[in-house]
Formats: structure tokens, sequence, C-alpha cells
């Protein structure tokens, strides 16, 4: 086969025939995706180009269909962690494992990605996100945390816990629930995640990846994608996850109370 595999006379999302070449780069990428439009792009596309580097660069047909990336659980390739981070800046949304179940996020504050993760999800504006922190240092930065707090944060991460902190003025009004300022906060005991935020260098905002009609959350990768690879950008599929949502405590009230019982144990909380 020769290097470049065309295919035309494909309309998407009434942009018009397109020509999408396939090119293998063994050492840089899965494969890289040239797109070109052979008519005018539409005069309300916001990129105005006739080319891309890569079919999820283009505004009107990122959404074609998701990449799926197998990355290793315990040693995460460099490569694909680069490549995952580079989607999460250019505004994808990305479905990852935990050390609970998966979860789908985005890049911490983008408003049109956290709108479509919850029409995906099918919640409403109530639905909190929960930021996913590298550690407790980054943890400081958008929650104020208490002598008190600093301790059980420290005996009970990483782990599967979502806590509930004061927001700080780093975290967008939006993220925050209207009236107590509060926060989610996580830290994963999952080396993807850990590779995933070193490499971002800022939280994920990420909710539990529970589908609509379901009680328990997603397990499966491809199952995941089988469900929503035209609805997400990126799904990384790191082995099978558990199906129990966090253990939610809230370290605003005094003592802390814990709102959802989940994975995480209640040990050390009295």
């Amino acid at each position: 086969m020769c290097e470049y595999e065309r295919f035309t006379g494909q309309l998407i999302d009434g942009v018009g025939p397109v020509l999408l070449f396939f090119t293998i780069w063994p050492v840089l990428s899965h494969e890289r995706i040239k797109v070109v439009i052979l008519e005018k792009p539409e005069q309300s596309c916001p990129c105005k180009k006739f080319c891309f580097d890569s079919l999820r660069l283009c505004f009107k047909i990122r959404h074609i269909m998701s990449q799926f990336f197998e990355i290793h659980p315990d040693n995460p390739q460099k490569r694909l962690i680069h490549q995952a981070v580079e989607i999460i800046h250019n505004g994808g949304i990305v479905v990852y494992p935990t050390d609970s179940s998966y979860a789908i996020g985005c890049h911490l504050g983008d408003k049109a990605a956290m709108e479509k993760i919850r029409r995906i999800r099918q919640v409403d504006d109530k639905h909190h996100f929960t930021l996913v922190c590298s550690d407790l240092s980054e943890i400081s930065t958008y929650a104020k945390v208490s002598n008190a707090d600093y301790r059980l944060l420290k005996s009970l991460t990483p782990g599967p816990y979502t806590f509930l902190l004061k927001a700080t003025g780093e975290v967008p009004r939006r993220l925050m629930h209207p009236k107590r300022r509060m926060i989610g906060i996580r830290v994963v005991g999952d080396p993807i995640v850990h590779a995933l935020l070193a490499e971002l260098g800022q939280p994920i905002m990420s909710s539990t990846l529970i589908m609509p009609g379901n009680d328990t959350p997603e397990t499966d990768a491809l199952e995941i994608r089988d469900r929503l690879e035209h609805e997400v950008d990126l799904i990384i599929d790191g082995g099978n996850c558990g199906y129990e949502a966090t253990t939610v405590i809230n370290l605003v009230e005094t003592p802390p109370q814990v709102m959802r019982k989940g994975k995480g144990t209640e040990h050390g909380l009295d």
C-alpha cells in the first residue's frame, strides 16, 4: 500500500467534500491526519483555514471519531501522554482511568468542554466538577486548607476520595458551589493520571463517567469507545477500572462529614 490512502466525496457536518490523507509516522504519533477541504470553509467556521495538521484541530470535523490510546497502567508511554495533553490543551474532552473508575475531563476553566461533558452525562448546571490535582501542594493553590484538613488529606491521599473545601480565587466561579464557594478536590493514586498531570502542569476538571440511566461508573474502555467515540476527543485505555465512585468528604464542616460512601474507607475520620 502506498503512503497515503485517499477518501473522497465525504460530507461532514455541512462543510462539503473532503479528502482525508492518512500518514503513518511511527516515531511521532500513531497516525497523523491531514485534512484538505475542497470547498471554502463556512463563514461561521472560527478557524478559517483550508488545511489542518490533524483531524482533531478542525472545529467542524474533529468530532468524527475519538482517538484511542492504549497506555500502560504502570509505565505510561511518554509519547502518548504528551499527545493526550496536547488534546486537552486544544479543548479536547478526555476519558481516562482513575483509582476508582473511569472519569471524563477537560482543561481547567474550558466552558465549552464543560458544557459538552454535562450534555454527555445529561446533568444540569447544578452538577459540580472535581479538580483532579497532582499532590497536596497543588491542592493549596485551589482550596483553603487548615492544619487539621492537611493532616487528614495527607493520610488519605492519594486515594479514592473527593474532598469538599473552600475554594480560593484561582478557581473559576462557575466551578464553585454558588452559595458556599466550595470545590471538589481529588488526588488520584494512578500512574497514568500522575503522568498526565505532570505534563499538563495544572489540574484536570473532571467528573465520574456515569452514563445516563446508569447508577455505576463505566469500567471498560472498549465499551466506552462504542458509546462515546463520536462524542469525546480521546479515550485512554488503561485496563479495566473499578465500578465504585469516590467517597465524598465535606471538610468545610466541623467535624468532617461523609457526604457519599464510596470506594474509600471511612477509617481515620473519627
